[in-house]
């Protein structure tokens, strides 16, 4: 692979991965797309073994800052996007014990009165 199949396979594929990373609305899907773009056989990997395969080390040098800084920018985008679903999941589970709690309140008070 080339240094210029480097920068083509990385325009190609950057694209997606972001969205599919931005995009996923659980847990579930977030891991799925990062074991897809970010695993050992998504294209991060294949990008840096072939990083290992130019013969000119410029071409090394620039092939590897090209792909560390997209390897960044994805891993940046997966931690922001598992911050916001770990918050949602947390105000759902808030607001459920808030609801089970006037719910246990309510029932409660219905009781004390003799409705219960």
């Amino acid at each position: 692979m080339s240094l210029a199949d480097i920068e083509k396979l990385l325009h190609e594929s950057f694209a997606k991965a972001r969205a599919a990373l931005e995009q996923a609305k659980t847990a579930e899907d977030l891991e799925a797309a990062r074991v897809q773009f970010l695993g050992q056989k998504g294209f991060i990997a294949a990008a840096k073994k072939s990083v290992g395969q130019l013969q000119s080390v410029d071409d090394k040098k620039r092939a590897g800052k090209l792909v560390n800084d997209h390897d960044r920018e994805l891993q940046a985008v997966y931690a922001a996007n598992e911050a916001r679903i770990v918050n949602e999941a947390r105000a759902r589970a808030v607001s459920y014990t808030h609801l089970g709690c006037r719910q246990r309140v309510v029932t409660g008070l219905l009781r004390d009165a003799g409705n219960g």
